[in-house]
């Protein structure tokens, strides 16, 4: 009891103790504010690996179907539907 007596008459360790409070809860640069955005920032940069991986991913394809001829023409037919002229094309949809 001597002790809580002790910093309540104590201007200086009040102050002190009620701008620590402040700080870490109410202020813009708060512990709170802090850890949400770190937790912002790891689930970026998991966006930021997934991205690059299929921007790799993405580069490896189109290299492919400009230096090969067939994966280019499998590519058309499969997407865009293109044909031989002497070729029908059937879509079958499940």
């Amino acid at each position: 009891m001597k002790t809580f007596r002790f910093i309540i008459k104590n201007k200086y360790l009040l102050i002190t103790g009620l701008m620590l409070i402040w700080v870490g809860v109410f202020d813009r640069y708060s512990i709170v504010t802090r850890i949400n955005d770190e937790v912002e920032l790891r689930g970026l940069k998991q966006q930021e690996d997934y991205y690059t991986k299929m921007i790799a991913q993405v580069k490896k394809n189109r290299d492919e179907l400009i230096s090969n001829q067939q994966t280019l023409e499998k590519f058309a037919r499969e997407r865009y539907f293109m044909k031989k002229d002497n070729e029908d094309v059937f879509i079958v949809e499940k």
